[in-house]
């Protein structure tokens, strides 16, 4: 019984240490996107074509996801709340591919994603509504 507890600290101290390298790479990754962003921010000009714009567009919506992923790594500890952590990164990402697609004109990509944002809007509303219902 004691080495099983030994055993868990051990593996739980090494799932701590994955969860500091991902946070530190994140961080990194975020500077570097924050970077890209004030560089092609720099470039637009009120006649830039919609395309320099998209990639702005981009290039936002990229940091906004990997900094809601460092705060799912930082904040959340319990399965379920990684969970849904992940399911509002999806919801990000996939408003990101609406407004892409719908910048680009293709209207069938917007509309599965919006499907797909949907879909991730119940099943973050059935978790929130179930741990609501059992406290």
């Amino acid at each position: 019984m004691a080495s099983r507890q030994v055993f868990n600290k051990y593996v739980n101290r090494v799932i701590e240490v994955f969860e500091v390298v991902i946070v530190v790479a994140l961080l990194v990754l975020a500077i570097y996107a924050i970077v890209f962003l004030v560089r092609d921010m720099a470039g637009i000009k009120p006649s830039s074509p919609i395309e320099e714009l998209r990639v702005v567009f981009s290039s936002v919506l990229a940091v906004i996801v990997i900094v809601e992923l460092v705060k799912t790594f930082t904040v959340s500890r319990s399965g379920e709340e990684y969970f849904e952590g992940f399911i509002e990164v999806g919801i990000i990402i996939l408003v990101r591919e609406i407004a892409v697609s719908t910048i680009s004109g293709e209207i069938l990509y917007s509309l599965m994603a919006s499907g797909g944002v949907l879909l991730l809007a119940l099943a973050l509303f059935a978790i929130k509504r179930s741990r609501a219902i059992g406290k």
